[in-house]
C-alpha cells in the first residue's frame, strides 16, 4: 500500500492524522518494535477539538504514543468498525508498519460524549 503524495504534503513529520475510513497516517519511522502490543486508548479534549491517542506499549520503557484529532466523519467509521488502523509511513509514504486497534464499546462512548453526540 502507498499512500497518496497529496495527501502527504499535508503532514508534518513525527504527526498523524486520518487518512481514509478508519485509518490513520503516521508520518514516522518511529515504529512499534513487536507485531501486536498492548494498546490503551485514552480520548482528550484540545478547545473544541477530541483528540484520541493510542499508547503502544511495545517496550516497557519507552512506549509509543499515537495521538490524532477525530471528526464525526471518522467517528461514524469507528461505530461500525470498533477499529483503528494505524499506519506507520515514511516520507515517500511506503508503509512500514501497520497496528490494529480494537476499541470497546465503552471507548466509542466515550468518544460519542465527547463529539457531544451522546446522552451525558
Amino acid at each position: 500500500m502507498q499512500i497518496s503524495n497529496d495527501f502527504l504534503k499535508t503532514m508534518i513529520r513525527g504527526t498523524c492524522k486520518p487518512y481514509e475510513g478508519n485509518q490513520v497516517v503516521c508520518l514516522s519511522e518511529d515504529v512499534p518494535i513487536k507485531d501486536d502490543p498492548e494498546i490503551l486508548v485514552e480520548v482528550d479534549r484540545e478547545d473544541n477539538n477530541v483528540l484520541l491517542r493510542h499508547i503502544i506499549l511495545d517496550d516497557e520503557e519507552n512506549p509509543l504514543y499515537v495521538e490524532h484529532f477525530i471528526d464525526r466523519d471518522f467517528l461514524n467509521v469507528l461505530e461500525r468498525t470498533n477499529r483503528v488502523i494505524i499506519l506507520f509511513v515514511n516520507e515517500r509514504g511506503e508503509v512500514l508498519k501497520r497496528i490494529a486497534v480494537t476499541l470497546t464499546s465503552e471507548d466509542v462512548q466515550t468518544l460519542r460524549r465527547e463529539m457531544r453526540l451522546g446522552i451525558e
